[in-house]
């Protein structure tokens, strides 16, 4: 009866290890399959995410950018076109002022050069009459 309760006991403690032998390599298998499958669902859709916000921020940055030197460069050219215009404005108005002022000061000139010339002749003129007439009247000696 000894050994039949030895043979029933190795018996029950072999079927009971090979029992919890399966079971634990399949609670195994199942962990380990079941986290590399989380592992790689999670690195998958981490990375589909970090690549979808990597490319829609380069995307919103480089219409940010696109859109800034466009109104960059829009900003620049209408200022650098409306500093051409009052340069060329300016200049042609400062053209025109020292023609105008030019010809008003050398008409100034010529005329009070005329009148000066004028009196000149006319005074002397006077003048050398009024020497020889003085002259004439003066007795001679």
């Amino acid at each position: 009866t000894s050994s039949l309760l030895l043979r029933y006991f190795f018996v029950t403690f072999s079927l009971l290890l090979r029992y919890f032998l399966i079971t634990s390599s399949l609670l195994l298998r199942y962990f380990f399959v079941s986290s590399s499958l989380l592992l790689f669902r999670y690195f998958f859709v981490s990375s589909s995410l970090l690549l979808h916000y990597f490319f829609v921020t380069s995307s919103l940055r480089l219409r940010f950018f696109s859109i800034t030197s466009s109104l960059l460069l829009r900003y620049f050219f209408i200022t650098s076109s409306l500093l051409l215009r009052y340069f060329f404005v300016s200049s042609s108005l400062l053209l025109r002022y020292f023609f105008i002022t030019s010809s008003l000061l050398l008409r100034f000139f010529f005329i009070s050069s005329s009148l000066l010339l004028r009196y000149f002749f006319v005074t002397s003129s006077l003048l050398l009459r009024y020497f020889f007439i003085a002259s004439s009247l003066l007795p001679h000696y």
